[in-house]
């Protein structure tokens, strides 16, 4: 690798010789380590290391080349100003200016990174396993992994753009299985954080078998449209997806339900008026807070959501700076992805707004499946439990549940005040109607 920004900046020189009219080059450094147990035994310890130089280039008429390797070079200058070359030209199109310097400290390195042992790696998932294998004799274990990684970034264009960023990542992962009379159940939690000390602190293991065991027994048969209570882990995973629709020209083209349906509505709102969605690159902490973008552009806070309509957009430098917009701060690898995402919830805990239902209410535990972005529609394979008034009906197993997002979102019944984060996704629970079981 070259000698940090500075070296870097020599392939930025190149390509000015070369008679290029802009140029950035991003180089990305991965350090890590994956560890994996099985019946309280380390089966799998590998360091892992990656290298990525993403090199762009443009031409005079604004035609775009990129080029990739895992070490810088002049000769992948070369490739990418050749590539301009024959691109389409875009007179919008071009290196970022300094928009303004990134926040110091956004980066979250962890420093006790570099003072972990093999043995404070192993404890997390070791503790974790043991945690679930000792809760109930009947539970088996399966792919508890840990990992961790350490991500320095350095950024480099010819507008006078000179960064460089580190960044921890930690994850641990598991899954539980357990037969009974009536078949057999798994569940998969995981967890990540930028810290050690919050996935060490997680007893993530117990905690997944006691969900588990909550789901053995005689399961209930549903048909039909049922009231849905989700907890914030499937709130958080639906939002995910719904995240990545915001790019300016999703939006604008209607390639998807919710561009589609933010055109329709005009001014009005697409989902009840109390979903309220926050994009925020900037959160102390949070797994998707970076100083800068691929592109050089510090991430800029959006309400992507607004009293249920479509407030903000992703937008990227080409398009910002067409119509003299400022770049939002999304770009990632090869196009636009939400940060840190925040749904706003509401004022009475889970346990309250059961207690409220007098119709029977599936509460749902895990979610396998998927929503359709083109057609907005969601289908679910669900394990949870029935529960009228806050009392147990019986575990529903296997259950299909389907519904359009639009439907489920705009006839929302209640946002829960308890909360929780998947990944990059703050969301709270939510008890919603328009689902339909079989």
């Amino acid at each position: 690798m070259a000698d940090g920004v500075q070296g870097l900046a020599g392939l930025i020189d190149h390509a000015r010789r070369l008679g290029a009219k802009g140029a950035e080059v991003l180089v990305t450094t991965m350090e890590g380590i994956i560890l994996e147990v099985q019946r309280r035994k380390i089966v799998r310890n590998d360091a892992t290391h990656s290298d990525q130089v993403v090199v762009r280039c443009w031409d005079e008429r604004g035609g775009e080349g990129v080029a990739k390797a895992t070490s810088p070079s002049e000769g992948l200058v070369e490739e990418a100003l050749a590539k301009a070359v024959r691109a389409t030209g875009d007179m919008a199109a071009g290196p970022v200016g300094r928009l303004s310097a990134p926040i110091g400290g956004l980066g979250i390195d962890d420093r006790r990174h570099s003072l972990l042992t093999l043995n404070d790696r192993s404890d997390v998932i070791l503790s974790a396993e043991k945690g679930a294998r000792s809760a109930d004799r009947r539970v088996r274990t399966d792919g508890f992994r840990y990992g961790d990684r350490r991500v320095h970034r350095q950024f480099v264009n010819s507008r006078g753009l000179s960064f460089q960023d580190w960044s921890t990542f930690y994850e641990a992962q598991g899954t539980v299985l357990i037969t009974d009379d009536f078949g057999d159940i798994a569940l998969t939690d995981e967890l990540s954080s930028r810290a050690f000390a919050s996935i060490a602190s997680m007893p993530f293991g117990s905690s997944l078998v006691e969900r588990l065991l909550a789901l053995t027994g005689p399961p209930q048969k549903i048909a039909g449209p049922v009231r849905v209570l989700l907890p914030p882990r499937v709130v958080a995973s639906l939002f995910e997806k719904i995240g990545t629709l915001f790019s300016v020209d999703d939006l604008e083209t209607g390639r998807t339900f919710l561009g589609r349906a933010a055109q329709a509505a005009g001014n009005q709102p697409i989902f009840d008026t109390r979903v309220h969605l926050l994009d925020d690159g900037t959160v102390p902490g949070s797994l998707r807070t970076h100083a800068f973008d691929d592109r050089g552009v510090t991430p800029v806070p959006l309400t992507l959501l607004k009293e249920g309509k479509v407030d903000g957009r992703f937008i990227d430098p080409n398009t910002a700076r067409r119509r003299d917009l400022r770049s939002t701060g999304h770009w990632y690898g090869d196009g636009m992805r939400p940060n840190n995402l925040i749904l706003r919830g509401g004022n009475r805990s889970i346990n309250v707004l059961l207690s409220e239902a007098e119709e029977p209410v599936l509460v749902v535990d895990a979610a396998t499946g998927g929503l359709d972005e083109v057609t907005g529609e969601i289908r679910w394979r669900v394990f949870g439990r029935l529960i009228r008034k806050n009392q147990l009906i019986g575990p529903v197993r296997g259950a299909l549940l389907t519904g359009n997002v639009l439907e489920v979102l705009k006839g929302g019944v209640d946002l829960a005040s308890d909360t929780d984060r998947l990944g990059h996704v703050d969301a709270p629970g939510m008890l919603l109607d328009g689902f339909s079981a079989e």
